[in-house]
């Protein structure tokens, strides 16, 4: 096999994680563990994996992604407060979510909402 048929079958493992995680975004239990099972890798193959093709942990990837759609969720109006925004994106706590959104956007959520 040569290098670029691997290159496209890393970009397509990648392209399937990504539609999994953000088919199951909203749901708290979708952690480390559970995606690790999901794709039939250990955590640390699922972690080498994640930081080979994206630079980031399976932790923080969950995380980007959740807050990306937050954002994208609270920019559009689809969410009419922060609460509903947690609760679609898979967080349990409003106030971590909010800690982490500010650090990661320089805004709280609440900015987004429309007045």
């Amino acid at each position: 096999m040569n290098k670029p048929d691997i290159i496209a079958q890393e970009h397509q493992w990648l392209t399937v994680f990504e539609i999994y995680v953000r088919q199951h975004l909203a749901d708290t239990w979708l952690t480390v563990p559970v995606l690790a099972a999901a794709f039939s890798l250990s955590e640390s193959s699922l972690l080498r994996q994640l930081k080979r093709l994206t630079g980031l942990s399976p932790g923080a990837y969950l995380q980007k992604m959740r807050l990306q759609e937050a954002r994208r969720l609270l920019e559009s109006g689809a969410t009419s407060s922060v609460a509903a925004t947690v609760a679609r994106v898979g967080y349990k706590d409003a106030r971590s979510f909010s800690r982490l959104f500010h650090k990661r956007f320089g805004k709280l959520p609440s900015a987004y909402l429309r007045k």
